[in-house]
């Protein structure tokens, strides 16, 4: 219920004085009015107006009451004692906090009860003192022979233009209350559209700052160095302005790259408990507080932090003791091109900046790496993904930059920017690396010379192959530098020739290889740590797993959690029937773990799941099928399998179960699927299914 006040003229005496009385009922009847003001020089008889309302509300019984009287010598606490006086109520704190909270809970039980403050002097916060008004509960009257001392119902006219300044504040707490203290007993229009056009002008806002820099001000200096820095962004992800600190040199613990994370992740979280930062989707800050950091760097800063820049700064902005500019580009609209870089054919020679320790040039449209850029012996983070036309030559300008902790080179087109193996080697301090390997021998011998020995970056994405690597999520927010699943593979297009998968791989990512068969046939793997297998536009690929005893592969996917299968034209099936299939599996547990299988796009698939691997999948969540011309059963029984022994499975886990476009699908199982509580089903634009699956909830 929104709180209203309202207030009584000063001629309390004659013929107005049953109008008054009428009024006052009419007040203390009205749910959405909680304090009510009666003002008026010494004499007018104000006093004896609520002493005939106590006696009225005594006779009619429909209020209990209470009266004190304030006085001119006032104070919270003795304020606070004469109302729990009254009460019946024996205060034994000696802080004042203490006792609003305590006099508050006591009041908040009482119903329907008015509350007389009389020869108030002077603004009274009732939540200081401890009074709560609410429907049903304290309604406030205060007497004073001072206007402002009583609250009054704003015009409709003011009101539009109160709401507007509450705006401008942003509904930042403290903005509101410098506001409402500023503009306390004023009702005259004017006024009010003055103190707004001040605020939209900043000048109102002075002092809104300097009460908000005292926030500011509690923080060390190397706290406020982070603070101020943050003010630069309107949204940003944790780690990305993490990284802004370390190129700033706020951050100069040089370890490694989990340790500036660490420091700048805490710093972060600090400014948050101090409320000058919020957190929703990014970090951001409140629109006041940004302004109020803005204010501060221009002192020797340009900072533009208005969302509608539209043009460059005049000449006569740029001073000649700038240190720094900034200006958001959000809405820059007379250069359009600054929001891409991928018109950027060249980039000027880098070899004079020898202290740069953190170097992105990411989706232009260069062809050679800059001039010098051999020469950065402390660069620590060299990024030149996504450069489309760039050339790197093997040994060229890598085996100089030892001193990297990260390097990404990949999602480059061709032949262009590929490494050698001994290219990266040396880089011992290597924390992250995302590359494209010049060849099968190149790459095999990184795996088994440098991962497999310990002694390679902690998070990888390898690729190998004709074309750009496999373009994934993970790089959002750099949450790959401590994500112990960004330890990818990637192949395209790639020989028959056997290759080694890495002992810690996690994700292995498999698109367009034109030649492969089986997995089997042509990756090794020595390790039980694979967690998802994603594979695309592969259409030679007649099975993916052999299913037999000896494979290095087959006997290593038992932490296998998700399958995603997509346009793969050729396989009739997703594993080669064989006689032993069955024991195999069971045996050794190879699909136990996975929790997510999609497929899409494979048209040549008739029956998705034979009894065999359905038994393994205990901890299958979801299942997606989707637009599989040729899919007409998705679980089934092999030709070794008894139809009539199998009527019920059991997928104790199972609450997702998704099939789009499947135009010849004719039966999901004939029989029951018993799966997990609540499953969702959804079936869409699958014209031959006339029963859909009979679901049943474990309990």
């Amino acid at each position: 219920m929104k709180q209203k006040s309202s207030e009584l003229p000063n001629d309390l005496v004659g013929e107005n004085f049953n109008r008054n009385i009428e009024q006052m009922w009419e007040l203390l009847g009205d749910d959405q009015v909680f304090i009510i003001g009666i003002h008026g020089m010494a004499g007018v008889g104000k006093t004896a107006l609520v002493t005939y309302i106590e006696n009225d509300i005594t006779r009619k019984g429909s209020f209990k009451h209470a009266v004190v009287t304030v006085s001119q010598v006032f104070s919270i606490f003795k304020l606070q004692n004469d109302i729990a006086n009254r009460i019946g109520m024996t205060p034994d704190e000696d802080d004042e906090r203490m006792r609003a909270i305590k006099l508050s809970l006591v009041l908040e039980r009482k119903e329907k009860t008015v509350l007389i403050l009389d020869d108030v002097w002077k603004n009274i916060d009732l939540q200081k003192v401890g009074v709560p008004l609410r429907v049903n509960g304290i309604k406030l009257i205060l007497t004073s022979r001072l206007e402002h001392a009583t609250p009054a119902k704003l015009p409709h006219e003011v009101e539009k233009i109160a709401r507007s300044i509450v705006k401008e504040c942003d509904g930042l707490p403290l903005g509101i209350s410098v506001m409402a203290s500023t503009m306390k007993g004023v009702n005259d229009i004017r006024w009010w559209r003055h103190a707004l056009n001040k605020l939209q002008k900043s000048e109102m806002e002075v002092k809104l700052f300097n009460l908000l820099k005292l926030s500011h001000d509690n923080l060390t200096d190397n706290m406020q160095n982070f603070f101020l820095s943050c003010a630069l962004y309107h949204q940003i992800g944790r780690k990305t302005l993490v990284l802004k600190f370390f190129d700033e040199g706020l951050i100069n613990d040089t370890a490694s790259l989990e340790r500036v994370l660490d420091e700048g992740l805490t710093i972060v979280d600090k400014l948050k408990s101090h409320s000058l930062l919020l957190e929703s989707d990014y970090l951001h800050m409140h629109g006041l507080v940004q302004k109020m950091v803005c204010h501060i760097l221009n002192q020797s800063y340009m900072v533009n932090c208005n969302e509608g820049l539209t043009k460059a700064p005049d000449m006569q902005e740029w001073t000649a003791d700038l240190k720094k500019g900034f200006l958001d580009a959000e809405q820059y609209k007379e250069n359009p091109e600054w929001h891409d870089a991928s018109h950027y054919n060249m980039c000027p020679p880098l070899g004079q900046l020898q202290a740069l320790s953190r170097l992105k040039i990411s989706g232009t449209s260069i062809e050679k790496v800059p001039e010098g850029l051999g020469k950065l012996i402390n660069l620590k983070w060299l990024d030149l993904s996504e450069n489309y036309n760039l050339t790197l030559l093997p040994g060229s300008v890598l085996p100089g930059l030892t001193n990297k902790q990260y390097l990404d080179i990949c999602y480059n087109y061709g032949h262009l920017a590929k490494v050698n193996a001994e290219d990266v080697q040396g880089m011992t301090m290597l924390e992250h690396f995302a590359g494209s390997f010049h060849d099968w021998d190149n790459f095999n011998n990184y795996v088994q010379a440098t991962l497999d020995r310990g002694s390679g970056p902690k998070t990888y994405h390898l690729h190998l192959g004709i074309g750009p690597g496999y373009s994934l999520d993970y790089s959002y927010d750099y949450n790959f530098l401590t994500n112990d699943e960004c330890r990818i593979v990637s192949f395209r297009d790639c020989t028959k020739l056997d290759h080694v998968l890495p002992t810690d791989i996690a994700r292995l990512c498999i698109a367009e290889n034109k030649q492969w068969r089986c997995l089997c046939d042509v990756l090794s793997f020595r390790s039980p740590s694979l967690m998802y297998i994603d594979i695309r536009v592969c259409p030679k690929l007649e099975s993916l797993f052999c299913l037999t005893g000896p494979c290095s592969l087959c006997s290593n996917l038992q932490n296998l959690e998700s399958l995603n299968l997509t346009s793969l034209e050729g396989p009739a099936e997703t594993w080669k029937e064989n006689e032993v299939k069955a024991k195999n599996i069971l045996l050794g547990g190879m699909f136990s773990h996975i929790k997510h299988l999609e497929v899409s796009k494979c048209h040549k698939i008739e029956k998705l799941l034979t009894i065999g691997p359905l038994l393994q999948l205990k901890n299958l969540v979801s299942l997606d099928v989707k637009s599989c011309d040729l899919m007409k059963e998705i679980f089934t029984v092999s030709i070794t399998e008894d139809v009539g022994r199998v009527n019920e499975i059991t997928l104790p886990k199972l609450t997702r179960l998704e099939f789009r476009e499947l135009p010849q699908l004719k039966t999901v199982w004939w029989g029951i699927i018993k799966c997990g509580l609540s499953p969702k089903l959804n079936i869409s634009d699958c014209p031959q299914l006339e029963t859909p699956p009979i679901l049943q909830s474990i309990s």
